[in-house]
């Protein structure tokens, strides 16, 4: 047999601790006090707790936006080195929008001396080109 009180041993509170009492209440008016009392505290926590979130949702942005920005920081420096901005091109060397809207066309190149060095790949058509009639002498 074993010693202690009736019912479920999991039911009984540990050795050497006391369940709070109860909470009794003689009056709504004392009843409504503590709740208001209650409310408030819950929202002070709520209040506090929310503005912990905030900040730290605040830092984990800025931890994961801090590599972009560098990177961003360093593409820019970049294509500075390479086209100057366009604050610093005169108003003469500024292409206007429908030229940049434009494929890019090469120049025309001149015959020249050196024209002639180059390399000619001719251009092999499909239909043989139409020769002129034979001319007759008499």
């Amino acid at each position: 047999m074993v010693d202690g009180p009736p019912g479920d041993p999991q039911d009984t509170p540990p050795p050497n601790t006391t369940p709070p009492p109860p909470r009794t209440f003689f009056s709504s008016t004392s009843a409504n006090d503590f709740l208001e009392r209650l409310r408030a505290v819950l929202d002070e926590q709520h209040a506090q707790t929310l503005q912990a979130t905030l900040q730290a949702q605040e830092a984990f942005a800025h931890q994961i936006n801090a590599p972009i920005v560098a990177l961003t920081a360093n593409i820019e420096r970049l294509l500075n080195a390479m086209h100057p901005p366009a604050s610093r091109r005169s108003p003469a060397s500024t292409p206007d929008r429908e030229t940049l809207l434009t494929a890019p066309q090469r120049p025309t190149p001149l015959l020249t001396e050196a024209s002639e060095d180059t390399p000619v790949h001719p251009y092999h058509s499909p239909h043989p080109p139409s020769r002129p009639p034979p001319l007759l002498l008499s």
